[in-house]
């Protein structure tokens, strides 16, 4: 067809999906010696892995813990350690692959109106800190001193310190240039149409052929 999907290639991994986690993925697999294809069906870091705030979170989300949350918001909660990680593998990483993402921890608020929200942010960064994360609660007058710029009309906020920022416009490009010096092969424009099972191996079916 000349479009590539008559192609027929072998690899260890095949990662499905070129955003931030598949290439993550792909990245460690292949500085492990594994051959790896990743494939995408579009273009690289084109979807919501290029195009969000970009907040790296420690502290669980207001709607993570509490009534609404499931289990009141232990599940969430368990994951806590792998979110401070995450935040704290960032910065080594980007010196890694020698890419700047304009990545700032700077922390983190979340900001209440009034004493019984205060109330909940007081109860969820206890269960925060139960699971080794540095986070409490500040006063409405601890918050202006660090952020002079909100309403005097905040009751006061949860501080987690070890929060920030980086660029998801740079984060995927830089993880994916270094996974393709590590020997990845990047398969772009390839909408997976089916996955089948083969003994003990899989047959990929996109676009650009099967893998």
């Amino acid at each position: 067809k000349g479009d590539g999907s008559e192609r027929i290639e072998e690899a260890a991994v095949v990662v499905i999906g070129a955003g931030i986690i598949g290439t993550c993925i792909a990245y460690y697999l292949a500085k492990e010696g594994i051959d790896v294809v990743l494939v995408e069906r579009g273009q690289p870091n084109g979807e919501a892995s290029g195009g969000n705030a970009g907040s790296l979170h420690v502290q669980l989300l207001s709607y993570d813990f509490g009534d609404r949350a499931q289990a009141g918001g232990m599940p969430a909660a368990q994951a806590l350690p792998l979110h401070r990680d995450s935040a704290e593998i960032w910065p080594n990483l980007a010196a890694d692959l020698g890419h700047d993402m304009e990545i700032a921890i700077t922390g983190g608020l979340m900001i209440v109106e009034d004493e019984t929200r205060l109330a909940h942010l007081q109860r969820k960064t206890e269960l925060e800190r139960s699971m080794g994360i540095d986070a409490h609660v500040i006063s409405a007058s601890e918050l202006r001193d660090l952020a002079s710029y909100v309403s005097e009309n905040l009751a006061g906020a949860a501080w987690c310190p070890s929060e920030g920022k980086i660029n998801p416009m740079l984060a995927t490009p830089g993880v994916l240039d270094g996974a393709l010096k590590a020997g990845v092969r990047l398969v772009k424009e390839a909408p997976v149409w089916k996955i089948e099972r083969e003994g003990n191996a899989y047959r990929v079916h996109t676009a650009r052929g099967i893998f």
